[in-house]
């Protein structure tokens, strides 16, 4: 697909509450990148960022960054 799927995003925050609720880590860092994660556009990313770290449970947390050549920025 052109652009990682809300379902997909769903799904990756369940397993990363999974993982951080049976290992020893309490976050973890994910980052957009690959081609140019900045054409799926400002309100898919909000989305992804709003959505992916809702799974998480007290005491966790997700930090994001982007690698980005900088194209789209304004």
């Amino acid at each position: 697909p052109r652009f990682f799927s809300e379902e997909h995003a769903k799904a990756l925050g369940k397993q990363i509450e999974h993982y951080l609720s049976t290992s020893e880590q309490k976050d973890m860092s994910v980052c957009f990148h690959g081609g140019e994660p900045l054409l799926a556009g400002f309100e898919r990313i909000q989305n992804y960022l709003r959505l992916i770290p809702s799974y998480l449970k007290e005491g966790q947390s997700l930090k994001f960054s982007i690698q980005t050549n900088g194209t789209l920025l304004n």
